[in-house]
């Protein structure tokens, strides 16, 4: 099938936004403790019912969308940003010895992870729980498990940091 001009389109840079994912991210994990209020209130019983089926799916995407368009930005990066630490990692399931998990490794982890869980806390009299902005990810590479905590503000953070991808 012959290519013509008008259907070539040039992949740029500008594409690759993480500031809107980002805030969207950190937004929904900081909001969640005084809407999960607010829904118990009975203030708001449509928005309610919606936002606990999507949450944890809207949370996971953004991570997501995060780490992959952080890799390629990483990748095509004349110059490398910095290796912030954005969270811990325990290289198998012993859970004994725990390292710092920088940005890219952040990003790999959260791709291949076969497991997200959400570190949630009890609202006060309440039998509802709302979101600590922690990601805690399980999976394995090779044969070995690994494990790995990603702090949210650190991982936004270190998303938006400027680079100069030329």
């Amino acid at each position: 099938m012959p290519v013509h001009d008008e259907d070539v389109h040039e992949y740029g840079q500008g594409f690759l936004r993480l500031e809107q994912p980002a805030l969207h991210f950190v937004s929904l994990l900081l909001a969640d403790r005084e809407l999960v209020r607010a829904y118990k209130s009975g203030k708001f019983p449509n928005l309610a019912g919606i936002a606990e089926e999507h949450k944890k799916s809207e949370v996971i995407r953004l991570a997501i969308q995060i780490a992959t368009t952080y890799r390629l930005i990483h990748w095509s990066s004349k110059s490398k940003s910095s290796s912030a630490i954005v969270g811990r990692l325990c290289q198998d399931d012993s859970v004994k010895q725990w390292i710092d998990l920088t940005m890219l490794e952040a990003c790999h982890k959260i791709i291949h992870a076969e497991l997200v869980a959400f570190e949630s806390r009890k609202l006060p009299r309440s039998y509802s729980n709302f979101f600590k902005p922690r990601l805690h990810l399980a999976g394995t590479k090779g044969r070995k498990s690994w494990l790995a905590v990603v702090d949210a503000l650190p991982f936004a953070n270190a998303a938006i940091e400027p680079s100069n991808a030329s």
